[in-house]
């Protein structure tokens, strides 16, 4: 069973804790400057009705599109967010936190019963 995580400042919804794949692709325009990963397999570490903490391997910029797909239980969890902090933890890992804009309908259902189990 999943455990409630810390509601932290700037959270909108109470986050459980979540360890599944995950993969997620910039979808914004990128610029000339290097940004950190386009795309990548990451794992996420909790999830809400409103957002997700994802753990990935390289730095993505604040602001940033991403589409992302997460393998759970119930199903596929497909979505695409805003990127809205990136700290760096261990090596080579940063902790991204992305706020959830657009769930497909039929993903719906499926993040529900994630929060539920």
């Amino acid at each position: 069973m999943a455990e409630t995580a810390a509601k932290g400042e700037g959270r909108r919804a109470e986050r459980r804790t979540c360890v599944k794949f995950a993969w997620f692709r910039r979808i914004d325009e990128t610029t000339d400057e290097p940004s950190g990963a386009e795309e990548g397999i990451a794992r996420s570490c909790d999830i809400s009705e409103t957002g997700v903490g994802l753990i990935v391997p390289a730095a993505l910029p604040a602001g940033a599109r991403v589409f992302v797909e997460i393998v759970t239980t119930a199903g596929y969890l497909n979505f695409i967010g805003r990127v809205m902090h990136c700290r760096e933890r261990d090596e080579g890992c940063f902790r991204v936190g992305i706020h959830m804009e657009i769930v497909p309908p039929t993903n719906r259902a499926t993040l529900m019963k994630v929060l539920t189990s």
